[in-house]
């Protein structure tokens, strides 16, 4: 609820900002328009039913109309909004008197409410228009009770609702015509309005039922929004009362604004020392700016001495015994004087003739009073640090790090051996560390900061800077920066940072070509040179120096170049090179092996048939050094028949290479005993348990014959069925699935055959065709869709077409074979 508040307030803020309530000023030409056009069609439409409406004696609808004019003009503030707790009387309207009549009684009593701001000139007379025009709300609830009747609570719930949706619709209709106030803009102010109604309405209500034994019991809803406005009143009171305290802490602002010079000034000067003079011309300052303030007629500044009698020591203007007595009745306001405790010492009292000083005033004094003893004791305390200052320059000086004090100008007034020695001359801290003051750790202590450590490079050492503060009150006095030479730290996290991107980039690709230019890269940045890795062992940097043995140290200034960390870095690099260049000769042999034997698992070349089209394809996933499982075959059986396989044994490497090998090799013998590619299953899968090749395939065999017509044999064994892409665009699947080969005693398979036509096509594939975008794997009618969509390309169209559905980078091998009969 007090979200939704907050949230309707803000917007009505806005709106208030786009438009200015009409009470205050004249209607704009358009805002005119829409007014009194809603005001005369209300008028029009309220006469028609106040026509219809009973005659009844007027006594009761006189008060109510009386006590609506009155409620009206309670003004309740919530957010940036007015409400009007109408509610109260508006129910007992509807249910005490005839309902017809009610939107002019609304209309009157609105209209009567608004008049003492009419006689008094606070209004404009246009104001009755918007009056007038905010009377459509009644007329919803006046038909529901026309049309009902009975003074339930379930009448006065759809009452309310017409109400509410009758309001809603004439506030937007007027708000868009007149000010371009859009229905979403105004929905969440109304709806505020409307909680406040609602909340209302059940008093009315009651009011309403207790005047059916009660004749004039519905006066006393009155009282809720009676106590409505004295709320209302208070708290008008209160904020006017916080923006009197506010103007006036702005005119004391800028009466102290106009003496922070000369503040400052004097304030220097008692820094440097305690002279009375300046003393009492700083108190003078303090007291002529608090008359000056409060536009006081006299002031005057005394001590409190230790017997609690008043010294007076400044005064301005003529003081009387109005003051004197102020000062007295220390805390106390008499007549036109007031005096306030500055500190523990001081009274600061004022008085002027015109006027008495109100409670904003007061406020304003003791917010002087406040700031002059702050002022005062500042002074004292500025003395206190002096002394300490002396203590702390002393216990620094023996410390062994460099350590500068630094005021809050910058300049140093402390600096011990070693920070003397880092100066050189130099005439601050950041001109010595080569870098902004600013950006110092010390300069951020005097905006009030706790800064992070600062790390700074110089040429080849490294330098931390911390710095705290002494306090002066809440405020810091120095700030003590501490300077530590951490060289050999930073050498060994630069040293470990270098090798651990240099093992990044070789780790990232076993291609020499990539990786070794960057690292040479890395090596020339990091030590500040060239670097030239050799892998042919030429020797030609070697061959080039005359004596190997002679050394010879770099300096530079006080820093040797090229020390022990320098010389331990490299040999790790060296070590890491050479690890990186055995990986990828290992890596590039394993690869040439395996692009070998997969090499010889698959036909060089698929053989040209007369009167087909033939294209075939492989790629594997994975680490392209290892063998994969999949693999296909196509060979001839006679002059006019051949045999086609393709199968996915399980598992990767040389073991699933072996298999893929006996599998392979073994169908081209078993094909001269069977015909029946079930039968070459069978076969298969007796001689791979005789083999005990503790692995197993899944395999699709076709035997094709070119007689008269092109009829093709398919049986699978666990592997998915080949489709046939007819001519016409149709897909059909040919073959059964089976069980897996070289796992179970007996195989299940079947043979299927089919004819195929002219531009028919035979499609065999593996599973990683269907599993390419795993977890989600293509359904049968996914992958027809797939097969449809080659059905006008030839055969190494079919194949590319079908290996652009599994992108990149696949989970599992992928072998297709396409068998077109040419057109």
């Amino acid at each position: 609820m007090g979200a939704a508040l907050k949230t309707a307030a803000g917007l009505a803020e806005t709106l208030l900002e786009r438009r200015t309530p009409a009470v205050t000023r004249r209607l704009s030409r358009t805002e005119r328009t829409t007014e009194l056009a809603a005001a005369g069609l209300f008028l029009v439409i309220a006469a028609v039913m106040g026509a219809t409406a009973d005659p009844e004696p007027a006594g009761t609808a006189a008060l109510l109309v009386l006590s609506y004019a009155l409620v009206r003009r309670v003004r309740f503030q919530l957010g940036t909004g007015l409400i009007r707790p109408t509610q109260v009387v508006f129910v007992p309207m509807l249910f005490l008197t005839p309902a017809a009549a009610v939107p002019l009684l609304v209309t009157l009593g609105a209209v009567l409410g608004e008049l003492p701001d009419l006689l008094r000139k606070r209004a404009h007379p246009e104001r009755l228009a918007v009056v007038v025009a905010d009377g459509w709300y009644a007329i919803g609830p006046a038909l529901v009770v026309v049309a009902i009747g009975e003074p339930t609570l379930a009448v006065l719930a759809l009452a309310l609702l017409a109400q509410f949706a009758g309001d809603y619709a004439a506030s937007a209709a007027r708000e868009w015509f007149g000010s371009r106030i859009s229905p979403a803009e105004l929905l969440p102010v109304l709806a505020l309005v409307y909680v406040i109604d609602a909340t209302l309405a059940p008093i009315g209500y009651l009011a309403a039922r207790v005047s059916e034994v009660q004749e004039y019991a519905y006066l006393l809803a009155i009282a809720p929004a009676a106590l409505l406005g004295l709320i209302a009143r208070e708290r008008g009171e209160r904020i006017e009362h916080e923006l009197e305290l506010e103007r006036a802490f702005r005119r004391s602002t800028r009466a102290l604004d106009a003496r922070a010079e000369d503040l400052r000034r004097q304030a220097g000067r008692l820094q440097r020392g305690d002279e009375p003079e300046d003393r009492a011309r700083l108190e003078g300052i303090l007291l002529a700016t608090t008359v000056e303030a409060l536009h006081a007629d006299a002031g005057r500044l005394s001590d409190i001495a230790e017997d609690g009698r008043l010294q007076p020591r400044l005064a301005i203007g003529e003081v009387g015994p109005a003051l004197e007595l102020a000062e007295l009745a220390l805390g106390a306001a008499q007549a036109n004087a007031l005096a306030i405790g500055v500190g523990h010492s001081h009274v600061l009292a004022v008085m002027r003739e015109g006027s008495p000083f109100s409670a904003v005033e007061r406020d304003l004094l003791e917010h002087l009073a406040a700031q002059a003893a702050v002022t005062l004791e500042n002074l004292r305390l500025e003395e206190l640090m002096r002394r300490k200052e002396a203590e702390l320059r002393a216990i620094l000086e023996g410390v062994a790090d460099a350590i500068a004090a630094e005021g809050p100008d910058g300049r140093l007034v402390f600096a011990n051996g070693a920070a003397t020695r880092l100066l050189n001359g130099a005439a601050n801290l950041g001109e010595a560390l080569g870098v902004a003051p600013t950006l110092l750790p010390g300069s951020h202590v005097f905006e009030g900061e706790e800064p992070e450590p600062l790390v700074i490079k110089r040429s080849h050492r490294w330098s931390r800077v911390k710095a705290s503060p002494v306090l002066e009150g809440a405020h810091p006095r120095l700030a003590i920066s501490v300077i530590e030479d951490i060289t050999e730290i930073k050498q060994a996290e630069e040293s470990q940072r270098f090798l651990s991107e240099a093992s990044r980039v070789l780790a990232s690709s076993l291609q020499l070509d990539r990786t070794l230019p960057e690292v040479t890269r890395l090596a020339a940045a990091h030590f500040g040179g060239a670097c030239v890795i050799e892998l042919d062992g030429a020797q030609r940097f070697r061959a080039g120096i005359g004596m190997p043995s002679v050394l010879f140290p770099l300096h530079e200034g006080r820093m040797l170049l090229g020390g022990a960390v320098d010389h331990a870095t490299g040999g790790e690099l060296a070590l890491r090179v050479g690890n990186a260049v055995e990986n990828a000769r290992l890596y590039r042999q394993r690869e040439a092996i395996a692009h070998t034997l997969q090499r010889s698992l698959l036909p060089p070349e698929l053989p040209v048939i007369p009167g087909l089209d033939t294209a075939a394809l492989y790629r594997p996933a994975g680490e392209i050094n290892e063998v994969g499982g999949d693999f296909y075959d196509l060979f001839p059986l006679g002059r006019n028949e051949w045999f086609a396989v393709i199968g996915d044994v399980c598992g990767k490497g040389a073991e699933a290479a072996a298999v893929t090998a006996l599998v392979r090799y073994t169908i081209r013998a078993a094909v001269t005993r069977h015909r029946s590619p079930a039968n070459v299953l069978r076969w298969l899968n007796d001689a791979m348990l005789r083999q005990q090749a503790d692995r197993f395939v899944t395999l699709a065999c076709a035997r094709i014959e070119l007689d008269d017509a092109v009829m093709v044999t398919v049986a699978c064994g666990g592997h998915p069925a080949p489709r046939v892409l007819r001519a016409t665009g149709l897909v059909q699947e040919l073959g059964a699935l089976g069980t897996v080969v070289g796992l179970l005693k007996t195989t299940e398979a079947a043979d299927r055959t089919t004819r195929l036509a002219p531009g028919d096509a035979l499609v065999l594939y593996t599973d990683g065709l269907t599993e390419a975008r795993a977890p989600h794997v293509m359904t049968p009618a996914q992958l027809d869709t797939a097969v449809a969509g080659a059905r006008r390309l030839d055969a190494r169209g079919i194949v590319e077409h079908l290996s652009a559905q599994a992108p990149d980078p696949l989970r599992d091998d992928l072998a297709l074979l396409a068998i077109r009969v040419q057109p």
